[in-house]
């Protein structure tokens, strides 16, 4: 699925997907999604079930006012 229809259907939503394409600096261009969830840790409990060979974790959308953001 590419990242843009990941974008529209999980919006709102942490993804935890298997990389299928990344560019040169790895950013994901297309990716399978292995689970979602509304909630960061309900979504890590579910990601422990896989073991893709390369994968993202991303939260799909507008970053809320009151979070901190590393990058």
């Amino acid at each position: 699925m590419k990242w843009k229809e990941i974008e529209k259907q999980y919006k709102g939503e942490w993804v935890f997907v298997e990389v299928t394409k990344a560019n040169e600096v790895y950013d994901v261009l297309e990716a399978e999604v292995l689970c979602h969830d509304r909630d960061e840790e309900n979504l890590l409990k579910k990601a422990k079930d896989f073991h893709p060979k390369s994968f993202a974790i991303r939260y799909v959308g507008d970053v809320p006012e009151d979070w901190a953001v590393m990058v």
